[in-house]
Protein backbone atom coordinates (compact mmCIF):
# COMPACT_ATOMS: atom_id res chain seq x y z
CA UNK A 1 0.00 0.00 0.00
CA UNK A 2 2.38 2.64 0.85
CA UNK A 3 5.11 0.89 -1.40
CA UNK A 4 3.46 2.07 -4.59
CA UNK A 5 3.52 5.51 -4.62
CA UNK A 6 7.07 5.04 -3.77
CA UNK A 7 7.65 3.42 -6.15
CA UNK A 8 6.03 5.77 -8.88
CA UNK A 9 8.23 8.69 -6.97
CA UNK A 10 11.22 6.76 -8.07
CA UNK A 11 10.15 6.16 -11.41
CA UNK A 12 8.93 9.89 -11.74
CA UNK A 13 12.92 11.08 -10.40
CA UNK A 14 14.39 8.86 -12.78
CA UNK A 15 11.62 9.49 -15.74
CA UNK A 16 14.80 10.14 -18.77
CA UNK A 17 16.82 7.57 -16.66
CA UNK A 18 14.30 4.35 -16.68
CA UNK A 19 11.80 5.04 -18.96
CA UNK A 20 9.91 3.16 -17.03
CA UNK A 21 6.53 5.90 -17.40
CA UNK A 22 7.51 6.70 -20.69
CA UNK A 23 6.85 2.66 -21.99
CA UNK A 24 3.30 2.94 -20.74
CA UNK A 25 2.73 6.18 -22.33
CA UNK A 26 2.75 8.32 -19.23
CA UNK A 27 4.08 11.94 -19.05
CA UNK A 28 6.50 13.21 -16.47
CA UNK A 29 4.03 16.46 -15.66
CA UNK A 30 1.09 13.75 -15.31
CA UNK A 31 2.63 11.71 -12.52
CA UNK A 32 1.16 14.09 -9.79
CA UNK A 33 -2.11 12.88 -10.69
CA UNK A 34 -0.65 9.52 -10.54
CA UNK A 35 0.31 9.97 -6.99
CA UNK A 36 -2.38 11.69 -6.05
CA UNK A 37 -4.65 8.25 -7.05
CA UNK A 38 -2.45 6.38 -4.64
CA UNK A 39 -2.51 8.57 -1.75
CA UNK A 40 -6.54 8.57 -1.42
CA UNK A 41 -6.73 4.93 -2.61
CA UNK A 42 -4.85 3.99 1.18
CA UNK A 43 -7.88 4.95 2.93
CA UNK A 44 -9.98 2.57 0.98
CA UNK A 45 -7.25 -0.18 0.63
CA UNK A 46 -7.90 -0.32 4.36
CA UNK A 47 -11.42 0.02 4.28
CA UNK A 48 -11.14 -3.25 1.87
CA UNK A 49 -8.64 -5.52 4.14
CA UNK A 50 -11.16 -4.70 7.13
CA UNK A 51 -13.56 -6.39 4.62
CA UNK A 52 -11.72 -9.43 3.33
CA UNK A 53 -10.66 -9.76 6.93
CA UNK A 54 -14.46 -10.26 8.63
CA UNK A 55 -15.73 -12.01 5.40
CA UNK A 56 -12.98 -14.68 6.14
CA UNK A 57 -13.72 -14.75 9.75
CA UNK A 58 -17.64 -14.60 9.28
CA UNK A 59 -18.29 -16.26 6.54
CA UNK A 60 -15.62 -18.84 5.78
CA UNK A 61 -14.82 -19.79 9.42
CA UNK A 62 -11.21 -18.89 9.55
CA UNK A 63 -10.76 -17.14 13.31
CA UNK A 64 -8.05 -14.75 11.63
CA UNK A 65 -8.30 -11.96 14.25
CA UNK A 66 -7.62 -14.91 17.20
CA UNK A 67 -5.25 -15.83 15.75
CA UNK A 68 -3.93 -12.15 15.05
CA UNK A 69 -3.85 -12.17 19.01
CA UNK A 70 -2.83 -15.03 19.69
CA UNK A 71 0.55 -13.86 17.85
CA UNK A 72 0.49 -10.91 19.48
CA UNK A 73 0.55 -12.23 22.75
CA UNK A 74 3.37 -14.90 22.04
CA UNK A 75 5.54 -11.54 20.90
CA UNK A 76 4.68 -9.76 23.76
CA UNK A 77 6.25 -12.71 26.24
CA UNK A 78 8.75 -13.10 24.17
CA UNK A 79 12.42 -14.21 25.25
CA UNK A 80 14.74 -12.58 22.66
CA UNK A 81 14.68 -8.79 21.26
CA UNK A 82 14.51 -10.57 18.07
CA UNK A 83 11.72 -12.43 17.77
CA UNK A 84 13.06 -14.58 14.81
CA UNK A 85 16.52 -15.74 17.00
CA UNK A 86 13.93 -18.11 18.92
CA UNK A 87 14.60 -21.55 18.04
CA UNK A 88 10.83 -22.99 19.40
CA UNK A 89 8.90 -23.32 16.38
CA UNK A 90 4.75 -24.32 16.17
CA UNK A 91 4.91 -27.80 15.16
CA UNK A 92 1.62 -27.90 14.17
CA UNK A 93 2.33 -25.76 10.94
CA UNK A 94 3.26 -26.80 7.82
CA UNK A 95 7.57 -26.54 7.80
CA UNK A 96 7.39 -23.90 5.32
CA UNK A 97 5.16 -21.79 7.18
CA UNK A 98 6.94 -21.74 10.43
CA UNK A 99 9.27 -18.95 9.88
CA UNK A 100 6.37 -16.90 8.90
CA UNK A 101 4.55 -17.75 12.10
CA UNK A 102 7.40 -17.22 13.99
CA UNK A 103 7.99 -13.87 13.89
CA UNK A 104 4.08 -13.81 14.87
CA UNK A 105 3.32 -10.40 12.04
CA UNK A 106 4.51 -8.14 14.26
CA UNK A 107 6.61 -5.03 13.61
CA UNK A 108 9.27 -6.95 13.31
CA UNK A 109 8.42 -8.85 10.36
CA UNK A 110 6.53 -5.84 8.59
CA UNK A 111 9.93 -4.37 9.47
CA UNK A 112 11.50 -6.77 7.45
CA UNK A 113 8.73 -6.84 4.68
CA UNK A 114 9.37 -2.83 3.91
CA UNK A 115 13.15 -3.21 3.95
CA UNK A 116 12.66 -6.31 1.49
CA UNK A 117 10.08 -4.23 -0.94
CA UNK A 118 12.51 -1.01 -0.90
CA UNK A 119 15.81 -3.15 -1.85
CA UNK A 120 14.13 -4.87 -4.39
CA UNK A 121 12.79 -2.06 -6.06
CA UNK A 122 15.79 -0.29 -5.64
CA UNK A 123 17.35 -3.09 -7.49
CA UNK A 124 14.77 -3.79 -10.62
CA UNK A 125 15.22 0.13 -11.31
CA UNK A 126 18.79 0.13 -11.07
CA UNK A 127 18.64 -2.94 -13.49
CA UNK A 128 15.99 -1.11 -15.78
CA UNK A 129 18.44 1.99 -16.34
CA UNK A 130 20.99 -0.49 -17.05
CA UNK A 131 19.00 -2.18 -19.70
CA UNK A 132 17.18 1.09 -20.75
CA UNK A 133 20.97 2.70 -21.81
CA UNK A 134 22.39 -0.42 -22.85
CA UNK A 135 25.10 -0.15 -20.52
CA UNK A 136 27.75 -2.70 -19.83
CA UNK A 137 28.96 -2.67 -16.44
CA UNK A 138 31.74 -4.62 -17.20
CA UNK A 139 33.44 -2.75 -19.05
CA UNK A 140 32.70 0.20 -16.95
CA UNK A 141 36.53 0.90 -14.88
CA UNK A 142 33.89 2.45 -12.37
CA UNK A 143 31.79 -0.72 -11.66
CA UNK A 144 34.57 -2.14 -9.04
CA UNK A 145 34.77 0.82 -7.17
CA UNK A 146 30.67 1.49 -7.16
CA UNK A 147 30.43 -1.84 -6.05
CA UNK A 148 32.85 -1.75 -2.82
CA UNK A 149 31.62 1.79 -1.87
CA UNK A 150 28.42 -0.09 -2.12
CA UNK A 151 29.36 -3.45 -0.13
CA UNK A 152 30.88 -0.98 2.34
CA UNK A 153 27.82 1.47 2.81
CA UNK A 154 25.60 -1.39 3.33
CA UNK A 155 27.67 -2.82 6.03
CA UNK A 156 28.19 0.17 7.06
CA UNK A 157 24.44 1.11 7.62
CA UNK A 158 24.31 -2.38 8.84
CA UNK A 159 26.72 -1.40 12.11
CA UNK A 160 25.14 1.56 12.32
CA UNK A 161 21.21 0.67 12.87
CA UNK A 162 22.57 -2.09 15.58
CA UNK A 163 24.04 0.92 17.34
CA UNK A 164 21.17 2.78 16.83
CA UNK A 165 18.55 0.17 17.88
CA UNK A 166 21.27 -0.46 21.09
CA UNK A 167 20.93 3.68 22.13
CA UNK A 168 17.36 3.84 21.61
CA UNK A 169 16.51 0.45 23.38
CA UNK A 170 14.16 -0.83 20.05
CA UNK A 171 12.56 -3.86 20.73
CA UNK A 172 14.00 -4.54 24.61
CA UNK A 173 12.74 -7.34 26.39
CA UNK A 174 11.97 -5.49 29.65
CA UNK A 175 11.70 -8.08 32.74
CA UNK A 176 8.83 -6.18 34.62
CA UNK A 177 6.72 -6.50 30.84
CA UNK A 178 7.63 -10.04 30.44
CA UNK A 179 6.53 -10.71 33.93
CA UNK A 180 2.80 -9.25 33.72
CA UNK A 181 2.15 -10.74 30.14
CA UNK A 182 3.49 -14.12 31.38
CA UNK A 183 1.54 -13.83 34.98
CA UNK A 184 -1.62 -13.33 32.61
CA UNK A 185 -4.23 -16.12 32.37
CA UNK A 186 -4.34 -17.80 28.85
CA UNK A 187 -7.95 -18.32 28.82
CA UNK A 188 -8.75 -14.44 29.36
CA UNK A 189 -6.33 -13.77 26.34
CA UNK A 190 -7.81 -16.50 24.15
CA UNK A 191 -11.96 -17.12 25.00
CA UNK A 192 -13.41 -13.80 24.31
CA UNK A 193 -14.18 -14.74 20.95
CA UNK A 194 -15.40 -18.24 19.51
CA UNK A 195 -13.89 -20.44 16.74
CA UNK A 196 -10.01 -21.16 17.74
CA UNK A 197 -9.78 -19.94 20.77
CA UNK A 198 -11.88 -22.35 22.54
CA UNK A 199 -10.88 -25.08 20.97
CA UNK A 200 -9.61 -27.67 23.10
CA UNK A 201 -6.51 -28.04 20.34
CA UNK A 202 -5.41 -24.26 21.00
CA UNK A 203 -5.26 -24.98 24.60
CA UNK A 204 -3.29 -28.40 24.80
CA UNK A 205 -1.14 -26.59 22.57
CA UNK A 206 -0.59 -23.85 24.80
CA UNK A 207 -0.13 -25.97 27.53
CA UNK A 208 2.79 -27.96 26.22
CA UNK A 209 1.42 -30.99 24.41
CA UNK A 210 0.12 -31.57 20.63
CA UNK A 211 -3.14 -32.02 20.56
CA UNK A 212 -4.38 -35.84 20.17
CA UNK A 213 -6.73 -36.74 17.04
CA UNK A 214 -9.90 -37.67 17.10
CA UNK A 215 -10.70 -41.06 17.65
CA UNK A 216 -11.78 -42.60 13.90
CA UNK A 217 -9.62 -39.92 11.61
CA UNK A 218 -6.87 -40.44 9.28
CA UNK A 219 -4.48 -38.95 12.25
CA UNK A 220 -5.53 -41.65 15.08
CA UNK A 221 -2.77 -43.89 15.64
CA UNK A 222 -0.59 -42.28 13.09
CA UNK A 223 2.50 -41.01 14.95
CA UNK A 224 3.21 -37.10 14.19
CA UNK A 225 6.30 -36.96 11.64
CA UNK A 226 9.82 -35.44 12.97
CA UNK A 227 10.52 -31.48 11.95
CA UNK A 228 12.91 -32.60 9.91
CA UNK A 229 10.89 -34.82 7.23
CA UNK A 230 9.52 -32.30 5.46
CA UNK A 231 7.80 -34.62 2.96
CA UNK A 232 6.00 -36.68 5.59
CA UNK A 233 5.04 -33.68 7.96
CA UNK A 234 3.19 -32.41 4.47
CA UNK A 235 0.91 -35.83 4.04
CA UNK A 236 0.17 -35.72 7.51
CA UNK A 237 -0.79 -32.09 7.23
CA UNK A 238 -2.52 -33.02 4.05
CA UNK A 239 -4.87 -36.00 5.30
Amino acid sequence: TFIAPLALLMCQSFYDESKVLNKFGVMKEYTGFYLYFYFVMVFFQFLIDMLSVNIADLFHRWQVLDYLEFCQYRFKIRTSDWKGKEATYDEMLSPHQRSIDQLCFSEQYYCIITFCAIGTLSWMLGLQIIFANRWNIFNDPASPIVLVVALVSCKGGRMLASLVKKFLRIWVVRMDDLRIYSQTSIAQILKRKGGFAQSQAALNLLAGGPPKPPQGSAHDGWPEPKTYDTKGMERYRRA
